[in-house]
């Protein structure tokens, strides 16, 4: 069997959100359809709660709208998650991610890849995206996968490990329309009294940045079908210089104090992985990731993928409230017409369940695991999925990866955060992480958020700021 293609369920989740959005009825606007991805996407990635960042993203927005001729609003928001990312839906709906904003290092930068987001919502880019590419599309999936998929057994391989998971939100915009965002908004950048060669600087930063985590992503860049990167940069300049705009040099460090204390990472109200663990401070408990597998957390839940991608474990709290075996009773009964094993045992000294389901689905084998919460009325439930071709993990090794944890266990464990400190003196950023003591293994995410690609670079006082991360105990 093939390794399962993280592609594939990136298009399953678009296709979910497309029917969520009800948009083969004729009466479905642009509005109906932002407003649904808005839900979608709220579920998927959460609002990260910073009124100070928030106010300086609609400042930033507004300042664009007053060059604009507007039929409706704007809506924008700040998205909880670490992935570097901006995209704009239907409806007016522009989202900027925290995890961009720890990359970007001033104003001009948020404000030219803004300008870009709400040109495909003036030009009505996801409308036209939608009515050529999805429609066709959608009607090609077997209806039997998507019914498979959306039923709640296998709906958790929806959040499988999606790089960037806004292209199937923003429905993967063609290459002319992001070459008119690009031209339309930089345009539109410059009118509002932003330096439009800072996009140009923006994506510098996010390149140098994802290159490091992801040597193979710039085949895709960083939006969704935009072009390559270095060729996207040399046509914004060309058109920038012959529009008259006098060049100017990609920034260092950053201007926007506002950034003190964003969390850099994954958010602890959601579980941290620290080396090969993961820990949930609410729940009190880690799991012990296999060797080589990668997880990806979203919203409170986890799937931990192999480097084969054909082994998963899906974690979830279910917090309903309802008895363990209320919970297995209902999902029995939705398995009714499935060949499953049901097995009964203890651990630590409490009822845990494990559904086997014995026959193939799709090349897959299903084990759920039911956990009680010790001393909670919460309940862990870990979906194994493996191919039919492997030796599956052992129930009792599974099991061995959890650990139930106490409150004073938590000191051992940290989440990240962004702290922002004046420069002073010119020093090359090799010498300010010597200073600042920041380990080897991360001097090189400090050099990136900073906007540097190289040891020797300096930060100068002009720069306003630098920007690095803290450690901070899940403890009290």
């Amino acid at each position: 069997m093939k390794p399962l293609n993280s592609n594939f369920y990136s298009f399953i989740f678009c296709v979910c959100t497309f029917l969520t959005s009800n948009l083969l009825t004729a009466q479905t606007t642009e509005q109906h359809i932002g407003e649904s991805t808005y839900q979608m996407v709220k579920k998927r990635y959460g609002i990260y709660t910073n009124d100070s960042i928030l106010s300086l993203i609609k400042k930033v927005g507004k300042k664009l709208e007053n060059n604009l001729v507007l039929k409706d609003s704007i809506k924008y928001f700040l998205l909880d998650t670490h992935e570097p990312n901006a995209f704009a839906t239907a409806g007016g709906y522009v989202y900027v991610t925290r995890g961009l904003l720890a990359i970007l290092g001033t104003e001009d930068e948020l404000g030219c890849i803004m300008a870009h987001e709400i040109t495909h919502v003036t030009k009505h880019h996801s409308r036209k995206t939608l009515e050529v590419k999805i429609i066709p599309a959608i009607l090609d999936i077997p209806g039997n996968i998507i019914g498979e998929l959306t039923d709640p057994l296998y709906g958790k391989l929806i959040n499988l490990n999606i790089d960037y998971p806004a292209e199937t939100i923003a429905a993967g915009f063609s290459r002319k329309h992001e070459r008119e965002a690009d031209i339309v908004g930089v345009d539109l950048a410059a009118k509002s009294g932003f330096d439009p060669f800072a996009l140009a600087s923006a994506l510098n930063r996010l390149t140098n940045y994802i290159l490091y985590f992801d040597s193979t992503f710039m085949e895709k860049d960083i939006f969704n079908d935009h072009p390559i990167t270095e060729k996207r940069i040399s046509y914004l300049k060309h058109h920038l210089v012959k529009r008259g705009y006098l060049p100017t040099p990609f920034t260092k460090g950053t201007t926007l104090p506002t950034l003190n204390g964003l969390i850099y990472g994954i958010n602890p109200i959601y579980g941290v992985v620290n080396k090969n663990q993961y820990v949930h401070p609410k729940h009190l408990f880690s799991f012990l990731i296999p060797e080589s597998w990668r997880p990806s957390i979203v919203q409170g839940d986890v799937t931990y993928e192999s480097m084969d991608k054909r082994q998963y474990i899906f974690q979830s709290i279910d917090t309903s409230k309802k008895s363990i075996d209320l919970l297995i009773e209902q999902m029995s009964k939705k398995l009714n017409s499935t060949n499953f094993t049901l097995v009964k045992d203890t651990f630590h000294s409490s009822p845990f369940y494990v559904i086997k389901i014995n026959s193939a689905i799709n090349g897959l084998f299903y084990n759920i695991f039911y956990l009680p919460i010790p001393g909670k009325k919460d309940i862990i439930r870990l979906t194994y999925v493996y191919s039919v071709e492997l030796t599956p993990f052992k129930t009792n090794e599974i099991l061995q990866k959890l650990t139930f944890l106490q409150e004073k266990d938590l000191k051992k464990y940290y989440y990240h955060s962004v702290k922002i400190q004046p420069i002073t003196i010119a020093k090359s950023v090799g010498e300010l992480s010597d200073e600042l003591k920041i380990a080897d293994k991360n001097k090189e995410i400090f050099y990136l958020i900073n906007g540097c690609t190289s040891i020797n670079d300096v930060l100068t006082p002009k720069e306003g700021f630098m920007k690095f991360i803290s450690n901070s105990s899940l403890g009290i």
